[in-house]
């Protein structure tokens, strides 16, 4: 799976204006494990935001961070039930790699993702969120056999709807019929290696 994604938010203003969110200042940038990127989750209040969070979710009983979560079973494993359940959210992304740079012509690439927190030990949790993987479409099958999953325009508010039910989500739950293009990727900055997120960093989210 990939391990580096982009975000310039080219597609922002589409995103805000259906989902009714106040826009942040985000530089174009590259996305690694670790990194704080926006995701754009719903509070208990039913109002839409955009926060920064380290890009990887780690379990107690874990001993690195988990970035992808299988559609077909993150409903009903350990590590991501009750996320999957309470805790959903859209990572705005403009395009991924994997070998190759992949964009969605079509729509900004709007990712299925979940959030969590854990103690690590300490009295201060850690937050984090992971994408939900599905398989590869056609372009990218030759690179990899599973890629992000892509949620479609009409899916965004479904998806982050915390009182969504199981039977509600299943239908979500599908590789990304749309297309997919290669281009010249960013020249940013290179990918970094995998860092544990700083827990004094502090979110204000609800629970």
């Amino acid at each position: 799976m990939c391990n580096r994604y982009h975000y310039s938010g080219r597609d922002i203003s589409r995103i805000v204006e259906r989902l009714r969110v106040y826009p942040i200042a985000q530089e174009p940038t590259d996305i690694w494990p670790s990194k704080p990127a926006p995701v754009l989750l719903q509070r208990h209040d039913h109002h839409a935001a955009i926060e920064m969070m380290p890009w990887g979710i780690q379990p107690d009983w874990q001993r690195s961070l988990l970035l992808f979560a299988r559609f077909e079973t993150a409903a009903i494993k350990q590590s991501f039930r009750m996320a999957y359940r309470m805790r959903r959210c859209l990572v705005l992304a403009t395009g991924f790699w994997e070998t190759r740079y992949f964009e969605s012509p079509d729509q900004p690439m709007v990712i299925a993702g979940i959030y969590d927190s854990w103690y690590e030990g300490r009295d201060t949790p850690s937050h984090g969120f992971t994408m939900l993987s599905a398989p590869a479409t056609p372009a990218v099958q030759p690179y990899n056999d599973r890629m992000p999953l892509i949620l479609p325009e009409e899916a965004w508010q479904t998806w982050l709807d915390p009182i969504s039910t199981l039977e509600q989500l299943a239908p979500l739950m599908r590789p990304w019929q749309g297309e997919l293009v290669t281009k010249d990727q960013p020249t940013l900055s290179p990918p970094r290696p995998i860092e544990k997120p700083d827990p004094t960093e502090q979110l204000e989210l609800q629970w």
